[in-house]
Formats: structure tokens, sequence, C-alpha cells
């Protein structure tokens, strides 16, 4: 989770699989323009690990 390291956890949720979080996060692009993204992670019952599941776009 090196990525967002520093970045705001906006949500965390358990799930049948696991807990899930949903992180608000910002990044330049190589054009400069700042891009706002909300990614979702899962750390599975049974293990320490966490997985990147998906990434959109921040609407808000």
């Amino acid at each position: 989770m090196e990525a967002v390291e520093g970045a705001e956890v906006a949500e965390v949720t358990s799930t049948g699989w696991g807990t899930r979080f949903k992180v608000k996060i910002q990044w330049y692009g190589p054009n400069n323009r700042l891009v706002k993204v909300v990614t979702i992670w899962q750390q599975d019952e049974a293990s320490e690990m966490v997985k990147f599941i998906t990434l959109y776009p921040d609407k808000s």
C-alpha cells in the first residue's frame, strides 16, 4: 500500500471475505495534471496481506 501511504482512508467495510478499505488519493500524472482517484483494497480474513482490488475516478 505504499502507493497510497499517507492518504485518507475514507471508509472501512467488513465483508464476507475480509476487511475492505476505500482510500481517496491525488496523484500527478506524467503531464503534471492532478488526478483524484478512489482505490479499493482488501485484507482477507485468513491473511495479513492487503490486496489491491480496483481504482476509479473520484468525482466528489
